[in-house]
């Protein structure tokens, strides 16, 4: 009878035991699940801000500038010549750029979509690489070489100019514009 007790607390202390072993595992897995929710709702803001600062450093919001405008950004292209088309839904733009010091001068072109766009590009100082991927135009132009580029903006949007040797491999910006 003495052994009774003894027995009995032996029973109640492994089953105490065994509770706590099975529990814990839960806890800790819910625990794991709780910081992995945590982990992912802050790798969502994260995307979200980048989405947001990206949109906003990608978005440029330029007018379509007419030959000899004053009023628009340093570093956006005034075409040369602008000639309208007989059917009045379009023109013709000429812009002189030139890639001097690793930098495309002016770096934002700016037209309106179904224009035609000419592009004269002069390399002043090395050899570079013009390209707007989404239009499908990769020219290279050799040190002191002039080159022609013409295509119609038939997309509304902004495109990368990717240059190579140029500072990050981004030369600027193509804008095509709604006509108003």
């Amino acid at each position: 009878m003495k052994k009774l007790p003894i027995i009995l607390g032996l029973i109640i202390l492994i089953l105490i035991i065994v509770f706590v072993a099975i529990k814990k595992p839960s806890q800790i897995s819910q625990n794991l699940q709780n910081v992995g929710t945590e982990v992912k709702k802050e790798g969502e803001k994260f995307e979200q801000e980048k989405t947001e600062e990206s949109s906003k450093q990608m978005t440029i919001k330029v007018e379509t500038p007419e030959p000899g405008a004053t009023s628009v950004p340093e570093n956006v292209a005034v075409p040369s010549n602008v000639v309208p088309s007989v059917s009045g839904e379009s023109a013709f733009r000429n812009f002189d750029i030139s890639i001097e010091n690793k930098k495309l001068k002016p770096s934002i072109i700016v037209v309106n979509k179904m224009d035609v766009v000419t592009l004269n590009i002069t390399a002043v100082d090395n050899d570079y690489s013009f390209e707007i991927p989404s239009y499908g135009i990769s020219v290279p132009i050799n040190k002191g070489q002039k080159r022609q580029i013409q295509f119609q903006a038939t997309a509304e949007g902004q495109y990368d100019i990717l240059c190579k040797n140029c500072k990050d491999g981004i030369g600027g910006t193509f804008v095509v514009n709604l006509k108003k």
